[in-house]
């Protein structure tokens, strides 16, 4: 059975369109520059072709860019609202005053976002996020797209860094196989499709572009191909959120297993939860090691790890967790927020926070945790070995 893959209350089809650099065609607030260009060699960049999914990456734009626009005030969704002047001006105002490893050369990042349901908003605030981070350390060289269409591997091999901001869209073969073995979360998402089926935003063209025919497998090659050359050959990849649905399994080393839901998942989302340190010596657990009464209010997902006979290098490992004692036992212990894999020679960085919501960005030990993943992925910042494991060197 082919499921589409809704997230809170929209359904989001990927599409494969032509490329826009820049994710909105409005300009950023003026707080936070526009996506720069790089000043480093060229990569080769993928070409621009016009066809029937060009909508999708139109809505995208129009998606991202309503909250973008300097003159966005807000938005108010269920439990999740944001004034977005306030956050912008917290977000900058927040970030750490220097990266953890200061660098002398650019780093070249590649930020893929294709998102027209709600998870535009979260997008949008992470894009947001970058693009302040881009202008005040002066590390980072930025390209945003918009599809993946063009994208080959002599494309990625002119990158340190690729991101992936938010995607969401049908299951994949992968994901099809743990749902035959796994009847009560497929009940769960049964349940979740039918009780979306009359809710207010889901009839909102403006949200939704969909194109069941030609939305299966999309990211196929992509997922299966070129970012494991790229991660093998050394590349760093990281996840944001709702991304886990296309790109979980062997890639990632664990799988999208929905989220809480009702109205008491609404409550903790708005109000917060606890953190659990996996590991207090990591590197990029230190900026909540420094910070340990901090909160964060946001959708976090449910993610399964990958099955694996042996613990290995290559394993999904989490290294901050949310506290299950403050979930009122809609999470249980170990579910990961901030976890990483290692590909070959690669770097993978998830983080399961983002897509709904501009407040995370704001929050000064995210705002530090996720500079750190970015200078971990770009192999600035290194982390030890796991405990027991056959650890690849340099990684």
């Amino acid at each position: 059975m082919r499921y589409v893959i809704l997230t809170c209350a929209f359904i989001l089809t990927l599409g494969v369109a032509s490329v826009v650099i820049a994710a909105a065609a409005v300009s950023p607030p003026p707080s936070a520059p526009p996506a720069a260009q790089s000043t480093a060699p060229a990569a080769t960049q993928p070409t621009v072709e016009h066809d029937y999914d060009d909508e999708e990456v139109a809505a995208t734009q129009a998606a991202l860019g309503k909250y973008l626009d300097p003159t966005a005030k807000g938005y108010v969704h269920g439990y999740m609202d944001d004034n977005l002047d306030k956050e912008r001006d917290a977000i900058v105002a927040n970030l750490p005053k220097s990266l953890t490893i200061p660098v002398e050369k650019k780093r070249r990042i590649l930020v893929i976002s294709y998102n027209v349901d709600i998870h535009a908003v979260g997008a949008a605030g992470f894009l947001y996020y970058l693009r302040a981070a881009e202008k005040k350390y002066d590390a980072f060289a930025l390209t945003e797209v918009n599809t993946i269409k063009g994208i080959d591997a002599k494309t990625l091999s002119g990158y340190d860094a690729v991101i992936l901001n938010d995607i969401t869209k049908t299951w994949s073969e992968e994901d099809e196989v743990l749902l035959a073995k796994n009847p009560p979360l497929q009940a769960a998402l049964d349940k979740y499709y039918h009780d979306l089926q009359n809710h207010p935003d889901k009839r909102d063209p403006a949200l939704r572009i969909h194109h069941p025919d030609s939305e299966i497998n999309r990211f196929t090659a992509f997922k299966n191909e070129l970012l494991p050359t790229y991660l093998k050959n050394g590349g760093g990849l990281l996840v944001i959120h709702g991304s886990l649905q296309v790109f979980g399994g062997s890639l990632l080393g664990g799988h999208y297993g929905g989220h809480a839901m009702g109205p008491a998942a609404s409550e903790l989302f708005k109000n917060g939860y606890g953190l659990k340190i996996v590991e207090p010596t990591n590197p990029l657990a230190k900026a909540f090691v420094d910070a340990p009464d901090t909160k964060l209010s946001s959708e976090l997902y449910i993610i399964i790890p990958a099955a694996q006979p042996d613990v290995k290098a290559d394993a999904f490992r989490p290294i901050v967790a949310i506290d299950e004692l403050t979930t009122n036992g809609l999470y249980k212990a170990g579910n990961a927020i901030i976890a990483l894999k290692w590909y070959g020679k690669g770097r993978v960085y998830y983080c399961g926070i983002g897509g709904h919501q501009w407040k995370p960005y704001a929050v000064p030990a995210f705002s530090r945790a996720l500079l750190d993943g970015i200078e971990y992925l770009t192999r600035d910042l290194s982390v030890p070995p796991m405990k027991n494991t056959d650890s690849p060197a340099g990684n």
